[in-house]
């Protein structure tokens, strides 16, 4: 069966929803580099959709980026181990809503995850220390030299940094008490940049280690969500296998698994309709009454064009990209003030200062902007629409309990899966002497309900006038406005109030709105029947019920269609 346009609608509202999601993933990630969260969107999108990832153009391409081999080959098993599941990838392929529902929740879950590490980072404070000792000036940090290693000695173990070498070759290479040399700041500065790279590759060692634990948790939790996620929908998807269709419509990571009672439920019904062929077929030919209609719509549509460019943005100063020549003595390599401490090069730093000379950090400076310009089209357009909806009112009394109770509900699931499988709406009414109403359009969200009203015990008294009432305002509501309306009572009731039977002419003449009853005791009174197109009469106790009542549907569709 054709996906209707309503769940083409869906599928292209999740297609929306992933592409939101690889630019966020691909542009905006802040641990891992461009080309290495391209690259893992890529292969998220060839597991999961089955096509080759479209191809987002980076914002710039560095010569020297490259892929961060730890992570890369970290979240490369992670998919793989992901996607290792002996139904996933099939439902994927099969139910495309589906697998671009599972790319967007993982590209989710892996955003989110490594946002998670960047923002919960243990060692912060020594990571800013780190920052701030490599910016200091050469003389400030002789100063210093002290403190500094003073606190490496309480992070680190001599075997990872032996600070007793660095004090003491420091102290001969410089004295602190007085500004050093040309030969001595230049052999400062080899010990400096030495001691700032161990400790460097130290703190990512050890801030990897942890990541690395964290991420494995993280992934074993997702991991074991999805592939619960994909074992529930396979069971549901025996029981309610004409319809698999609308069961990606109600995919969900965020919501909570059925209940395995549920299902079982369900499943129950699902046997007992397919073992009886007269209950199945009487299913079908009450849920297939309204005949299919061609109408011509014309509709205006706006949308919204969204366009993304860089601009330039002298005022940010985002990422050092580079080194370049300048006089801008705030951003000026710590290497160039060596030369001002020393008198014999004093001359040669301002000359390089007044020529703009100075080595000094390159920065990237710009910003993404969004430029929106809307749209107004108007269509025309003939369709065949699909099969009316339908309102089912099914009486829920205790008059109903046993035989009766039994037939309605195993007509009621049956008539539900004709609607969807013909993608009809369908609305349910169970009344007694107060109503409880399901919209059945989003079965796939709606199990645990649908459940629900098949497990309920029929009681109380019959009051048909509030369901009435219900199904009047949903006719009155657009999208149920050329539905028909079934009732499956016993009719053992009070009298309806004279203004719902107004409104059910007013309906039946003005809108052709079609009432249908299907009563297991007598037939209702006089006043009632008047209200119902077709009323069909049965005993659910009698052998051979279910059959009659279907040869009378039968002649009755069969009448309709010989008088169209």
């Amino acid at each position: 069966m054709p996906l209707s346009a309503r769940h083409r609608t869906v599928e292209q509202r999740r297609r929306e929803a992933l592409e939101l999601e690889l630019r966020r993933f691909v542009d905006f990630g802040t641990l891992l580099d461009r080309r290495t969260r391209r690259y893992l969107a890529a292969i998220l999108q060839q597991r999961a959709m089955g096509t080759p990832a479209p191809l987002l153009q980076p914002t710039d391409e560095a010569d020297d980026e490259s892929l961060d081999a730890t992570y890369t080959i970290y979240f490369t098993r992670a998919l793989d181990n992901l996607f290792d599941h002996e139904h996933l990838v099939d439902l994927c392929r099969a139910q495309g809503t589906v697998g671009l529902e599972v790319a967007t929740e993982t590209l989710r879950w892996m955003r989110r995850t490594l946002n998670t590490l960047d923002r919960d980072d243990p060692h912060a404070e020594e990571r800013a220390r780190l920052g701030q000792v490599a910016g200091l000036p050469l003389t400030r940090f002789i100063a210093t030299q002290r403190t500094v290693l003073s606190e490496l000695a309480q992070w680190y173990t001599a075997e990872q940094i032996d600070v007793e070498f660095y004090q003491s070759t420091l102290a001969e290479a410089c004295p602190a008490h007085r500004r050093p040399t040309a030969p001595e700041a230049e052999r400062v500065e080899r010990l400096l940049h030495d001691l700032l790279s161990n400790w460097d590759a130290l703190l990512s060692a050890k801030r990897l280690t942890e990541q690395m634990g964290h991420l494995t948790e993280a992934r074993d939790r997702f991991t074991r969500q999805l592939h619960a996620r994909i074992d529930e929908h396979k069971q549901v998807r025996n029981v309610l296998s004409p319809f698999v269709d609308y069961l990606d419509r109600g995919w969900d990571l965020s919501r909570e698994m059925w209940d395995q009672a549920d299902l079982d439920l369900l499943k129950e019904y699902a046997d007992l309709l397919e073992d009886e062929a007269d209950l199945r077929r009487l299913a079908e030919l009450l849920g297939r009454m309204h005949d299919a209609e061609t109408q011509s719509e014309e509709e205006e549509l706006s949308r919204t064009i969204h366009a993304e460019r860089w601009v330039s943005d002298p005022s940010q100063r985002t990422e050092i990209v580079g080194i370049r020549t300048s006089n801008e003595l705030p951003y000026v390599l710590t290497s160039e003030f060596a030369l001002s401490g020393d008198p014999l090069l004093e001359d040669r730093f301002l000359q390089k200062l007044a020529d703009k000379r100075l080595l000094s950090f390159a920065f990237s400076d710009r910003r993404r902007v969004v430029d929106s310009q809307s749209i107004t089209e108007r269509h025309t357009h003939t369709r065949r629409r699909v099969k009316g909806p339908f309102i089912l009112c099914v009486d829920t009394s205790y008059s109903m309990a046993g035989d009766a109770e039994r037939l309605a509900k195993v007509l009621a699931f049956g008539i539900l899966r004709v609607a969807i499988e013909e993608d009809r709406e369908a609305y349910l009414i169970n009344f007694s002497v107060q109503i409880r109403t399901m919209d059945l359009r989003n079965v796939g969200r709606n199990l645990d309900a649908l459940a629900s009203f098949l497990r309920m015990s029929f009681h109380g008294g019959t009051d048909v006038t509030l369901a009435f009432t219900e199904a009047i305002q949903k006719l009155d509501d657009g999208r149920y406005a050329d539905a028909d309306v079934l009732v499956v009572s016993d009719f053992i009731m009070l009298r309806m109030s004279a203004g719902v039977l107004d409104d059910v002419r007013s309906h039946q003449h003005n809108n052709g709105t079609r009432f249908h009853a299907l009563t297991f005791q007598d037939r209702p009174s006089t006043e009632l029947q008047g209200c119902f197109d077709t009323v069909w009469a049965s005993d659910p106790s009698e052998p051979g019920t279910i059959t009659e009542l279907a040869a009378q549907l039968q002649n009755v569709c069969s009448t309709g269609d010989r008088a169209r």
